[in-house]
């Protein structure tokens, strides 16, 4: 399983990592939910387009987006996220959250919004410094979490609307010992993005 997020009535933007973007018939997408077994809608995907300049070097752009079969309703658990600036930066110690799914004794059941702050890129690996976004996730005590590939990234900015500031590329789990989380920026690609999904 993978998430995503959705950016307009008909798309998702998710990780390159998640899908076989030859065969979108293979996905299904559900939003709305609060946990992997309850969502309020469902989609088929109609395509999957692959930023071009994705391969499977570490530091290319690992971004993906799907198109639903059906135009979504937005409502009270379905809405979309704002995209940034291409141009904005997020100062360091800014305070962004995201979604992780929590351990208890290793079965990852249940989700809730985490919070971190933005800090330097190199204290994360894997990344272009150019591309990444490092953020050091607030972990409490042993607890133990997992982020799935996709996940959205939102921060607030000087207007205090929340935006998607990045994508995570691939599953991770962080913890109190190792809190660093590095995502895809996506403000580089917001052309590229806002090309397909307002045609």
């Amino acid at each position: 399983m993978c998430l995503g997020s959705l950016v307009s009535e008909s798309w998702v933007l998710s990780s390159a990592s998640c899908v076989n973007a030859s065969a979108p018939s293979r996905y299904s997408v559900l939003l709305g939910g609060g946990s992997r077994n309850s969502y309020n809608v469902q989609r088929d995907v109609a395509e999957i387009i692959v930023h071009p300049s994705h391969s499977m070097v570490s530091d290319s752009p690992s971004i993906v987006l799907v198109r639903l079969a059906e135009p979504v309703w937005f409502s009270s658990s379905v809405l979309p996220i704002c995209l940034p600036d291409p141009l904005l930066l997020l100062l360091p110690e800014t305070t962004c959250w995201t979604a992780a799914w929590t351990s208890n004794n290793l079965n990852f059941g249940s989700i809730q919004k985490t919070g971190g702050t933005v800090s330097s890129p190199t204290s994360c690996l894997g990344l272009s410094q150019n591309l990444s976004l490092c953020i050091e996730m607030s972990v409490p005590g042993a607890t133990l979490y997992q982020m799935d590939a996709g996940v959205s990234l939102v921060c607030p900015f000087k207007d205090a609307t929340f935006y998607l500031a990045g994508i995570l590329p691939s599953e991770q789990n962080f913890s109190f010992a190792s809190p660093n989380s590095a995502f895809v920026r996506t403000g580089p690609f917001v052309a590229w993005i806002k090309s397909h999904i307002l045609t």
